[in-house]
């Protein structure tokens, strides 16, 4: 298989200028695979952390909290009011009633269903499933009777409640921006890299193409991306940047010790 044959090509350094292809979809693929392997431990590190905090709301709760009470009982189970509440904070409206698609909400608007959260931003909306944010049940009617520590404590329970029951479009959220991210930064990577490689053909007679130097760079990325993945597991921060600083290093001395033995 034409993807066992290039991770060998990627160990092969001694005879890697012997089997260097002009750039074609396969070598694209095995980019491709290799990418997401690269952005694996930044991905390990969301995962784990059940992605990066948004904190739209919950911070939103921890600078200040509205001087609005709310009669409202909040659990992994739903939300039981006594009666409909609507009220602003930090630019957000919040909506305690049953969420009606053919109804019009405010441009920012969270609406805490019976089951479900709404979170709506102009025209997109995020649904969480369920209340599963609220492990512990927080009863919002003792505001009434709460001092200024006491409200701000339960309105940051509210706030990071329900940003945790919108988790899983965090995580997913952060997965997606993350991976593009890192095929962004290694197509631009290789394109400047393939160009500086270049500049090794003056003075020789004979030289690698420049579709040739691209899976040159490529398959030099094999090492490199298999460190990086077994570094995530051990601390998933420095990944990339040793991944960023052996493809250099992997480069370098490939074609100091073997390029010049191989162009003349």
């Amino acid at each position: 298989m034409f993807l066992y044959r290039y991770f060998k090509h990627g160990f092969d350094y001694p005879n890697v200028f012997k089997k260097l292809i002009p750039i074609n979809i396969k070598v694209i693929l095995y980019f491709v695979i290799l990418t997401f392997l690269t952005a694996f431990p930044l991905n390990y590190q969301i995962i784990r952390e059940e992605g990066f905090r948004l904190d739209f709301i919950a911070e939103s709760f921890q600078q200040s909290f509205p001087s609005n009470t709310i009669d409202c009982e909040i659990s992994f189970a739903g939300i039981v009011c006594e009666d409909d509440v609507m009220f602003q904070h930090e630019g957000v409206t919040y909506y305690v009633e049953t969420y009606d698609s053919n109804k019009t909400y405010d441009s920012q608007s969270v609406i805490l269903s019976d089951d479900n959260i709404y979170y709506l931003q102009d025209d997109n909306i995020l649904e969480s499933r369920g209340y599963q944010g609220f492990s512990d049940t927080i009863d919002m009617g003792n505001l009434i009777f709460s001092n200024d520590t006491e409200k701000a404590a339960l309105w940051q329970a509210f706030g990071e409640g329900i940003e945790a029951s919108f988790g899983s479009y965090i995580i997913f959220n952060a997965l997606l921006t993350n991976t593009v991210i890192q095929f962004v930064i290694q197509f631009i990577f290789i394109i400047f890299l393939s160009f500086v490689i270049q500049l090794f053909k003056y003075q020789l007679s004979s030289f690698m193409t420049y579709q040739e130097s691209l899976t040159f760079i490529i398959w030099m990325m094999t090492l490199p991306a298999v460190l990086s993945v077994v570094i995530a597991f051990i601390e998933p921060v420095f990944a990339s940047v040793i991944y960023q600083f052996m493809v250099g290093i992997v480069i370098m001395i490939v074609m100091l010790k073997y390029g010049r033995k191989y162009y003349k």
